[in-house]
């Protein structure tokens, strides 16, 4: 595994201490990547993040989906994004995809769009709007077509024992 991750960074990546793979972007304290070339089912949406070793992007708090939100705001945009929530009709609570874990209620309460989310079997994903950055549950299913977000964890170079260690929190440099 480390030999992939190693693969990932080139030396100028290590040098300059950035710490994320050339083709994602580091915001806040995770690596994310729009796949803004095409239009995307939620299954297509998460098996091309996967290729990309990342997932459907997650949000840990309400103010790391604020800083994503103000970084897409700087891209033109055509469409709404694929990100990594789901429901759970069980529970009737929405999950992170990646680890099904509850999506934060200060992220559910802050975000969701007027009126949202739909009380029906088919809305069962999430959307974040590309116009004004409310979540949505798709309609009718996740067979809509629209961009998608990846999210995978940052990595940080150590000098002391020359490897990239997986990290959960940046310090500044």
């Amino acid at each position: 595994i480390e030999d992939n991750i190693l693969h990932a960074y080139n030396t100028e990546n290590i040098n300059n201490r950035n710490v994320c793979p050339a083709t994602f972007t580091l915001v806040g304290q995770a690596c994310f990547k729009l796949l803004g070339d095409r239009m995307y089912d939620w299954n297509d949406a998460k098996s091309q993040c996967m290729l990309f070793n990342s997932d459907l992007a997650w949000f840990e708090a309400d103010q790391e989906l604020d800083l994503v939100k103000s970084w897409l705001s700087n891209l033109i945009l055509t469409n709404d994004i694929w990100i990594g929530g789901k429901i759970d009709y069980d529970s009737n609570n929405w999950l992170w995809d990646l680890n099904n874990t509850a999506i934060p209620v200060s992220i559910l309460l802050k975000n969701w769009a007027p009126n949202r989310p739909l009380s029906n079997k088919k809305s069962n994903k999430m959307i974040l709007s590309r116009t004004n950055g409310f979540l949505f549950s798709n309609e009718p299913d996740e067979k809509g077509e629209y961009l998608a977000l990846c999210k995978k964890n940052a990595f940080i170079f150590d000098n002391s024992v020359t490897k990239l260690l997986p990290i959960t929190q940046i310090n500044a440099v």
